[in-house]
């Protein structure tokens, strides 16, 4: 992509990297950032540590303009000046945008060739030693659920950040027992380390009415080395009666910045929510999950048929999560239906199953709580003989 940039830029084509939730999180030691801050230190630092041409825009932390192109995780879109997609896919492909913008834009003497090699890059530099904490193994059927942080009001960073999977048995009807994961990471744009000094890091587990944990109080293993940035994962069994409360932790460590010349105690606070939390990406290390993100592309098609399809495709979703975004503009309980209008101005009349899952807040929720002028994030299935059907909903306050 590179190489056509460079090509196409001087010919007017602008080109922009969309910087979202991390689709592989703990790929060269990132993961996702709690708050826009964060996002855009990730963005500085990706704008620092690779040569590139290409402009970057970042995503707000609802992810609203990378849900409204279809939530795939690597597609790419060209739009031309009147504002309308004229190519996408949901996989990124530059040889493809090439031969796009030699039909649409013209073809250019001697074009760049490079390879992955030829692009500049800056690597990480870790706070301190790595791979001396042996990783733990994950069942391979957990999933990512909502993790809450409690932000501080005197700003202090979330140096760790906390990744949450349960198992699905957990998350469908509210009730059942299975595993649940919790991963502490040192976030590497803060440049802490963890003290092994000191005593290790301590997590207490408050548990709602319904919920139980065991065992309700972890702690992280000794180390020889004086210090380490590897993450400090546990498994803890749940049993569940009812989930309409998150799980609160409160995780208490000793953190250090030598660069900056400090070493203190840290407590801080989550709220762990059971369900799926749509954007937290799978694991670079855990890529068995057979989910939408470890797909492999999609096979290309012949070139003569790809222009055509793709151009009177162009205001289908990017792939068949089938999300929608928008604000709730009609309700109708009896009819068990309410209506939403996207950013476009389009409206979309939704039909509600008896075993929908709604979440306000962070908690579960009735339809009948549904209220005009919510602002709600949704999954469908479509239907062939009427409205599309209301999977999960999620009515979120803004961050």
């Amino acid at each position: 992509m590179e190489a056509v940039q460079r090509d196409y830029s001087p010919k007017g084509v602008k080109f922009y990297y969309v910087y979202k939730a991390l689709a592989h999180p703990e790929k060269d030691g990132y993961v996702q950032p709690f708050t826009l801050k964060e996002r855009l230190l990730h963005v500085a630092e990706a704008e620092k540590r690779i040569d590139t041409g290409v402009t970057w825009i970042c995503d707000n932390m609802d992810n609203e303009l990378v849900t409204a192109m279809g939530m795939a995780p690597n597609s790419e879109f060209i739009i031309n000046p009147a504002g309308e997609i004229v190519r996408k896919r949901a996989w990124s492909d530059p040889k493809a945008v090439r031969r796009d913008l030699e039909e649409l834009v013209g073809e250019v003497d001697n074009p760049t060739t490079l390879t992955a090699k030829d692009i500049r890059t800056i690597p990480v530099e870790n706070a301190a030693a790595k791979g001396v904490v042996k990783r733990i193994t994950v069942p391979r059927n957990l999933r990512p659920i909502v993790v809450e942080p409690e932000l501080q009001f005197d700003d202090t960073p979330f140096y760790v950040k906390l990744r949450a999977d349960a198992d699905p048995k957990l998350l469908m009807n509210g009730k059942g027992e299975g595993k649940l994961y919790l991963g502490f990471f040192l976030d590497p744009i803060y440049h802490v380390h963890w003290n092994n000094q000191v005593d290790p890091i301590r997590v207490e587990i408050d548990t709602p009415v319904g919920i139980s944990a065991v065992p309700a109080k972890l702690q992280g293993p000794k180390v020889n080395e004086a210090s380490d940035v590897d993450p400090r994962e546990f498994l803890v069994h749940l049993t569940a009666t009812s989930t309409n409360e998150p799980i609160k932790l409160t995780v208490h460590y000793f953190g250090c910045n030598d660069a900056e010349g400090w070493c203190m105690p840290i407590r801080q606070r989550y709220a762990v929510h059971l369900h799926r939390d749509l954007h937290s990406g799978w694991p670079a290390n855990r890529m068995h999950h057979k989910a939408p993100l470890d797909a492999p592309p999609p096979k290309p098609r012949s070139q003569s048929k790809s222009s055509t399809a793709q151009t009177g495709r162009a205001n289908q979703p990017a792939n068949s999560q089938n999300m929608l975004m928008g604000q709730v503009v009609q309700i109708d309980t009896e009819k068990g239906e309410f209506k939403i209008r996207d950013r476009n101005g389009k409206e979309h009349t939704l039909i509600v199953p008896d075993n929908l899952q709604l979440i306000r807040d962070g908690k579960r929720a009735r339809f009948n709580e549904l209220a005009k002028g919510d602002r709600v994030r949704l999954q469908f299935s479509p239907s062939k003989n009427g409205n599309p059907v209301v999977l999960r909903i999620q009515v979120r306050r803004s961050r």
